[in-house]
């Protein structure tokens, strides 16, 4: 490899090559958003593709195809105005927004496609709520439009083995699966790489092909997922912190 291309930090294992941009498609694309009505798909159905999350120093992400090539950048910010999640088309926090997510001080995720920093008008915000049980976290469902017709999705917690879930993931609660809600397909699984490794936070497999905007509510709903799931972390954390230390 040439030494000029070679990662010089540790949370840099993957080639630094920028993906060819591409624009978001609008919602009367029929060819990429085209839903396929079939039978439910298997429990073998092979992902079509794959996206390793991988963490940075600043606890941004950047996710990176199966050839660890960088499609995205995603940002996060909790103390300051700015959305919780910004996700870019890039390598870095200077590559073109595509997508934003807000959650703080809810359960539930308000999710936007498009910058709405820079063409609020053209922003399009679905909201993915919160319907788990009580105070848990363990189950989202949103909306959007798909080849002109609205469907409704799940995230939903798995520990199950057919979804790729093996060892101790089975003891975590941070892997999940979102499916059709009409249909029940699984059309896409995050598997959680806690405890495995520092610099891959997870990897999120699409077993369906609903269209780039649906990608990209699905990439940002996953990100809002993770990153809630890491604020209560460091919220536990920080609570048994300062009771070991009050004395």
């Amino acid at each position: 490899m040439d030494e000029t291309l070679k990662p010089s930090d540790s949370d840099d294992e993957y080639k630094l090559k920028p993906p060819t941009p591409t624009r978001r498609e609008s919602e009367s694309s029929t060819e990429r958003s085209q839903y396929v009505l079939e039978d439910a798909m298997s429990e073998s159905t092979p992902h079509l593709k794959t996206y390793g999350l991988y963490t940075t120093r600043k606890l941004d992400l950047k996710i990176c195809d199966e050839q660890k090539n960088i499609i995205y950048f995603s940002q996060t910010h909790e103390f300051t105005s700015a959305p919780d999640v910004v996700l870019r088309q890039g390598m870095d926090k200077h590559a073109p927004i595509v997508g934003v997510a807000r959650f703080r001080f809810s359960s539930d995720l308000k999710l936007g496609l498009g910058d709405p920093d820079t063409n609020e008008k053209d922003t399009v915000w679905e909201n993915m709520k919160n319907i788990s049980w009580g105070l848990g976290h363990s189950k989202y469902r949103f909306e959007m439009t798909v080849n002109n017709e609205r469907r409704s999705f799940l995230w939903q917690r798995t520990r199950d083995s057919a979804d790729g879930v093996q060892g101790i993931g089975k003891l975590i609660n941070w892997n999940y699966k979102v499916v059709d809600e009409k249909t029940g397909e699984v059309l896409v699984v995050y598997l959680s790489n806690f405890l495995k490794s520092w610099s891959k936070k997870g990897k999120l497999q699409l077993k369906a092909d609903l269209g780039k905007d649906w990608e990209l509510m699905v990439l940002l709903g996953c990100l809002g997922l993770c990153e809630k799931a890491s604020r209560r972390g460091r919220r536990r954390a920080g609570a048994a912190g300062g009771a070991s230390g009050g004395g």
